[in-house]
């Protein structure tokens, strides 16, 4: 066993329990805590054994919010430390409460085709999007910041509203600019990608919507001749979406005007579609369901401070994020602007925001 991994001589947990998913999921949570280390120490050492795994997937392992790819898991194990001969109880029992999909249903799918086709740019596809398995990537979807913290609560709302299989599912993340619902988003597509689901679109909403759903239209084979305007291009692909089958997730990021998406939704078939705006008004549309966004745990705005900049977790953090009112984008420049100008820390900090902001001067506590 590592040096570094086990709770003083504990025996590591045992999947052998699990009769469900939850409990699957549980039984990894508990292997985190046996291992004392966090959700992105396991992805880290998870990545550097040869297995694809982000600080999200593995946060959503132990939520249990989304079906794990058994190459996930295995990151996971080796992540935790779990000594390579124990693996085999939880690759069991992985297979058994997760088995495969037939082979028929990815026949011609090239993992390297899948590879290729990158999260952050349009995908070429040779034919129509179902049941063709082409995977299809659209849109810039957003990686993950730096010092990413997981957002397990938000993430497990977020993988209840979307749960249901086979059928039309709406949902929207709401809450103030900077408490992270693109990056929520983001990581909801990062999965569904992992996930190999069929077609994952990212819309900017603030920007040319018609104009991005009209080119996925055209990479979809949908286009009916050169003189097809983009919104009845739009429209038909909405139209698609709704009428075929598997899984897809769209995702319009921004909806700063609720209007603008209103006549751009899906009303069938079993895509996922998933908002990301301020406007509460959002929700009063037809069959959309809210999960809301709020600021930072104090615990997680410490621990981003922390890694940011290499800086005690002490009283002083607390009060820069206290100061900050602890919102996620707040936090993290303040971690970015102090990494940046070490040796500055945290009460030299908040001694400029004080300067900066008129007002009474931000309290600190003394440790």
């Amino acid at each position: 066993m590592p040096s570094d991994a086990g709770r003083g001589g504990q025996p590591p947990p045992d999947p052998g329990s699990a009769q469900t998913p939850k409990d699957f999921a549980r039984c990894l949570d508990e292997l985190r805590k046996w291992s004392r280390r966090s959700h992105r120490v396991i992805a880290a050492k998870g990545k550097s054994s040869g297995h694809w795994l982000s600080p999200t997937t593995a946060a959503n392992l132990t939520a249990g919010t989304t079906r794990p790819r058994l190459d996930s898991v295995l990151g996971f194990l080796h992540g935790s430390g779990l000594p390579a001969e124990q693996h085999k109880p939880w690759i069991a029992k992985h297979e058994e409460l997760f088995p495969r999909q037939p082979a028929a249903s990815r026949q011609g799918v090239s993992r390297k085709a899948d590879t290729a086709q990158s999260m952050g740019s349009d995908a070429e596809i040779t034919g129509p999007l179902l049941p063709n398995p082409v995977r299809v990537r659209f849109g810039a979807i957003p990686g993950e910041v730096a010092w990413h913290q997981p957002r397990q609560a938000e993430q497990m709302a977020l993988g209840k509203v979307l749960e249901h299989k086979g059928q039309l599912t709406l949902a929207a993340l709401l809450g103030i600019r900077g408490v992270g619902k693109t990056q929520l988003a983001a990581a909801q597509a990062r999965d569904c990608i992992e996930q190999e689901y069929e077609l994952v679109a990212w819309i900017d909403a603030e920007s040319e919507l018609i104009k991005q759903l009209a080119s996925l239209g055209e990479r979809l084979g949908l286009r009916r001749s050169a003189e097809q305007p983009p919104e009845q291009l739009a429209h038909d692909t909405i139209a698609q979406l709704g009428d075929r089958g598997g899984r897809a997730l769209l995702v319009f990021d921004n909806v700063s005007d609720p209007d603008s998406i209103k006549d751009f939704l899906p009303v069938t078939g079993t895509v996922k579609v998933l908002i990301t705006t301020t406007r509460r008004e959002t929700i009063a549309m037809a069959n959309i369901r809210p999960v809301e966004v709020g600021m930072f745990a104090p615990g997680q705005g410490r621990a981003l401070l922390s890694a940011a900049t290499g800086l005690p977790d002490d009283d002083d953090a607390g009060a820069v994020g206290e100061a900050l009112g602890w919102l996620p984008l707040g936090v993290a420049q303040a971690g970015a602007y102090i990494k940046l100008n070490k040796p500055l820390g945290y009460r030299q900090y908040l001694e400029r925001l004080n300067r900066k902001h008129s007002g009474p001067r931000v309290g600190l506590t003394r440790g």
